[in-house]
């Protein structure tokens, strides 16, 4: 958790525009499941692709499935889709829209500002959560569908 923690403060240091998702996001709101990894949707624009390479600079980000370095040019990272990385800090997927709910402006748009290791951060909300979990149709969000369903009962 620690990495992850630093990782993300990395990226609201460098206002990096995202908004974090996946498996951390619903622990973030309850869940009581496990993550690998940190997955964030963001904006591929050459910007926002310059603050994320300046929050990973020094922690060795490497492209997951072929282990090479991400390289330094926001301008060739913009015309990516999406970036599966390993680094020092833990594995950090980078996603430019999210199944059910659409490209990074739409995902904004599900998104609550809370506070997460002392700092603001965009968390998908848990209606937000659950579309994308039915979206990706895996049995493994089974669960996560059910404890969010669950949790979002209890706050009415």
């Amino acid at each position: 958790m620690q990495g992850y923690e630093k990782l993300l403060n990395r990226l609201i240091d460098n206002e990096v525009e995202f908004v974090l998702i996946g498996g951390f996001a619903a622990i973030v709101h309850g869940c009581t499941t496990m993550t690998q990894d940190v997955d964030i949707c963001c904006s591929f624009d050459e910007p926002n692709m310059k603050k994320l390479l300046a929050a990973l600079d020094g922690f060795n980000p490497l492209h997951r499935e072929k282990k090479s370095p991400l390289g330094k040019d926001a301008e060739v990272l913009a015309r990516f889709k999406n970036l599966y990385l390993l680094t020092d800090l833990g594995a950090l997927d980078i996603l430019s829209m999210v199944e059910g709910l659409g490209q990074y402006e739409d995902v904004l748009k599900h998104s609550v500002a809370l506070d997460l290791f002392e700092k603001s951060c965009n968390v998908l909300d848990i209606d937000g959560l659950i579309a994308s979990k039915k979206g990706m149709g895996r049995p493994k969000d089974d669960e996560a569908i059910f404890q969010l369903k669950a949790i979002k009962d209890q706050s009415k």
